[in-house]
């Protein structure tokens, strides 16, 4: 069991890819990894609304069942339609950070956060992983408030599976 100081410690020190905090009393490495997500963030949720591609250069079409609410918006150099969700307004104070979200999640996808608890090195001086914790479809580019959430649920994660890879 990991306690809260410590806790905290592990928090505060994997903000990014590849960062490892090494406990001072048990030797203990935890190490960060933020790996592309394979799941298209578009197709089973409507929390990011819907898009779809533009098939013909120069077409103003909007596809069946896009309000005029939608835009058109450019995905790695690639037109497409984006109706937002109906409960978004763009009225709304957030609706421009939520418009770049969309963006960054359409352009990059999502990640997958691993935490993984390493003891000892092997033969060649890699850590070897003892125990391991991921979650996936998290919005790329988080900031340090949403890495202190991510590692803190990892953390949970893996001690309440009790550590088991």
């Amino acid at each position: 069991m990991i306690g809260p100081n410590v806790r905290q410690d592990i928090i505060a020190a994997l903000r990014e890819h590849g960062n490892t905090i090494t406990l001072p009393v048990s030797g203990v490495t935890y190490r960060l990894k933020l790996t592309p997500d394979d799941a298209n963030p578009f197709d089973d949720t409507d929390c990011y609304g819907r898009i779809e591609w533009i098939r013909q250069y120069g077409s103003r079409e909007r596809p069946a069942g896009f309000t005029g609410n939608a835009e058109k918006i450019h995905i790695n150099g690639d037109a497409a339609w984006w109706q937002p969700p109906a409960d978004i307004k763009r009225s709304d104070p957030a609706f421009p950070a939520f418009r770049r979200a969309v963006l960054s999640v359409a352009e990059y996808g999502h990640i997958v956060a691993t935490l993984e608890r390493c003891e000892g090195t092997d033969a060649y001086g890699n850590l070897i992983v003892r125990a391991v914790s991921s979650i996936g479809g998290w919005e790329p580019f988080p900031s340090d408030v949403d890495m202190a959430e991510i590692v803190g649920q990892l953390i949970d994660d893996m001690e309440g599976n009790n550590g088991q890879v």
